[in-house]
């Protein structure tokens, strides 16, 4: 059953709880945004329970920030003062808030006043949370009224806890994965080895919610029985399997097991796993002559868009060697449609950002995102899904 909005017949009383007004609000490419202390990014202006706000960035700190701090303020553009509650958060890729300051107490906005916190989250946790390069802030804003008791980032900060606490809790667990691993890297050969199995505890319930298709592979399993998970390295299953539970993986464990951490998430569909570890693959990787075919037909096999964008491009700009040298007979169906959109884009005449067919992947990602639409697959399913929900 949806829950609509209440409808109001005259003015609620001021003492009644007010709902949040809720505006997403998404800084682009945070990394390449500039890290000095002082420097400022700010957002557009919005509007929001009949006041003009922006948001104010200091993604290297302000200038009496902490060092490794990120500055966030809530800015009132309008001429009129007002006592709200306000709150900003950090929304990772799991969309659990990862960093939030304000909601408690009733704070008064004057003209031009800002609020917020010069230590608002460390540089490095907000790398963490980042979504397809981007970092998104949610700020809420209502009247005066409600208890400070009910206050959306806590639950939510509880639950993300609560969970991470349960990831591989024994005692708790009502299902185990059993990880087969049974080669040795040996020099560049690997050598044939008695297998050994690793054990991850998990939850149905929050395996049904989080990652369905895992959940399935539980449904064949007997009582008491674990579940082989095979063809997957034990320590990338359990990244895997900790960012389910709404963990972050590390950076550095992204950028050298990319395409690992695309092969599990892809198998067992953890979604934004997947794109995150494809978009660390795409920057870590040198596209050549030599590999770009190998490249093409990975990105198709594995639906990886943003790769598959990426190595388009370079045929593009290297058109005279990519025909000499590369086999295009082995090219996947679909090639020609690509390389249009790849020379349409690279054209300057080229400037209709409304146009589906040449807009960037990650553009079409952040339109399906917007919508609460899967962001999966490749730029053909991703055109056909946002027109169908046009």
């Amino acid at each position: 059953m949806e829950r609509r909005a209440p409808v109001h017949v005259g003015s609620p009383p001021r003492n009644e709880a007010q709902p949040w007004k809720v505006t997403p609000v998404q800084f682009h490419g945070f990394e390449g945004l500039d890290a000095a202390r002082g420097s400022l990014v700010e957002s557009p202006e919005f509007e929001c329970l009949g006041h003009k706000w922006l948001v104010k960035l200091y993604p290297g700190g302000d200038h009496d920030s902490e060092i490794g701090m990120v500055g966030l303020y809530l800015t009132n553009r309008s001429e009129v003062s007002d006592e709200l509650h306000y709150g900003l958060s950090v929304v990772n890729s799991s969309g659990f808030h990862a960093a939030s300051c304000g909601y408690l107490g009733v704070s008064t906005f004057g003209p031009g006043e800002s609020r917020g916190s010069r230590n608002f989250v460390k540089r490095s946790d907000i790398m963490e949370a980042l979504v397809n390069g981007s970092l998104f802030i949610e700020v809420r804003i209502r009247s005066p009224g409600t208890s400070p008791l009910d206050l959306p980032i806590t639950s939510e900060r509880t639950l993300c806890q609560t969970m991470q606490k349960l990831f591989g809790d024994e005692e708790s667990a009502d299902v185990t994965f059993e990880i087969e691993d049974d080669n040795e890297q040996v020099g560049n050969k690997r050598k044939r080895t008695k297998s050994t199995h690793t054990k991850i505890h998990a939850h149905r319930l929050i395996l049904k919610k989080c990652a369905p298709d895992l959940d399935a592979l539980c449904e064949s399993a007997k009582d008491n029985d674990s579940v082989p998970i095979a063809g997957v390295k034990p320590d990338i299953f359990r990244h895997m399997l900790f960012y389910v539970y709404g963990g972050a993986v590390a950076n550095e464990d992204l950028r050298s097991h990319s395409k690992e951490i695309i092969d599990a998430a892809d198998k067992y569909g953890v979604v934004n796993l997947k794109l995150q570890a494809e978009a660390w693959y795409v920057n870590s990787t040198e596209i050549t002559v030599e590999n770009v075919m190998k490249l093409l037909l990975y990105a198709d096999a594995k639906n990886c868009a943003l790769l598959k964008e990426a190595v388009m491009d370079f045929m593009v700009q290297n058109h005279a060697a990519v025909i000499r040298q590369v086999p295009l007979r082995d090219a996947p169906e679909g090639l020609l449609a690509e390389l249009l959109a790849a020379v349409a884009r690279k054209d300057s005449k080229v400037d209709d950002n409304d146009d589906l067919s040449t807009m960037r992947v990650n553009d079409l990602r952040k339109m399906l995102l917007e919508k609460g639409l899967n962001c999966d697959g490749s730029r053909e399913t991703m055109i056909a899904t946002l027109k169908e929900n046009a």
